[in-house]
């Protein structure tokens, strides 16, 4: 058996983290390898990264957007971007960083 790099980590903790992203049966398919922890922690920065952009987008409100809705707007972005919680990812990024990570995470888990 080869040495793990990631030896401290528990292989419970990645498979819970990738039931978030992918669905549980997916995700008990996946050997845990020093690979996947190396993409599974890519996956989770690029769901941040995506997180953090959709702080600054505004929520939809029609064709004309008055002062009032834009001054309200900037007001709840401004929470956003500073109320980020270290543990919050938007559902649309969970799913992109998914569809992008996939493939990769499970040929590394068949060691490929």
């Amino acid at each position: 058996m080869m040495s793990k790099k990631y030896e401290d980590i528990d292989d419970k903790d990645v498979k819970k983290i990738l039931e978030v992203f992918f669905s549980k049966g997916t995700a008990s398919q996946i050997e845990i390898n020093d690979k996947v922890i190396e993409l599974v922690w890519e996956m989770l920065a690029s769901s941040k990264e995506c997180t953090k952009a959709m702080h600054f987008v505004p929520r939809p409100q029609g064709l004309a957007a008055s002062p009032m809705y834009v001054a309200k707007e900037l007001a709840k972005i401004a929470y956003r971007v500073s109320a980020d919680k270290d543990d919050s990812v938007y559902q649309v990024c969970k799913v992109f960083s998914a569809r992008g990570y996939a493939t990769k995470i499970k040929l590394a888990g068949m060691g490929l």
